[in-house]
């Protein structure tokens, strides 16, 4: 296998940002779900709500983030950009359809769909990044 050239600074720096990000959030959601839940107007009340929380919003995002440090740790970049292209974008059309569906939400509603044009625009910048760099030649 053909050395790797170094990432590009840039692509490096936003996906530690966002594996950083996604490891917060899970780690929030286990510890404290009922919380975490009420920042967005949800009742975690019950055994089975707070079990739910901790499984897919702590563990997903638990997940995600551990394999966005893991592709920045072997320097294979290219992959977890695209996959935070995916991520963001079905969360931006999934809040563009609630919107058309019920309407404008209140806060931090609009501020989550604000924060998620961000990740995903740079998201899009660092794969950018990466396509300006020089690659190393194939044997």
């Amino acid at each position: 296998m053909p050395p790797r050239s170094r990432p590009s600074p840039l692509a490096r720096a936003i996906v530690a940002l966002n594996a950083l990000t996604f490891i917060g959030l899970g780690l929030a959601f286990l510890i404290s779900p009922t919380e975490m839940a009420a920042i967005v107007d949800l009742e975690g009340t019950s055994n089975l709500a707070r079990n739910d929380l901790r499984a897919v919003y702590g563990g997903i995002e638990l997940g995600i983030g551990a394999l966005l440090l893991a592709k920045l740790l072997d320097g294979d970049l290219a992959p977890a950009l695209r996959s935070l292209l995916f991520i963001f974008g079905a969360m931006i059309l999934s809040r563009i359809f609630s919107l058309i569906a019920d309407g404008t939400p209140a806060q931090p509603g609009t501020l989550l769909l604000g924060l998620e044009v961000a990740a995903f625009s740079s998201a899009a910048l660092g794969l950018r990044a990466l396509g300006r760099r020089p690659r190393p030649p194939r044997s």
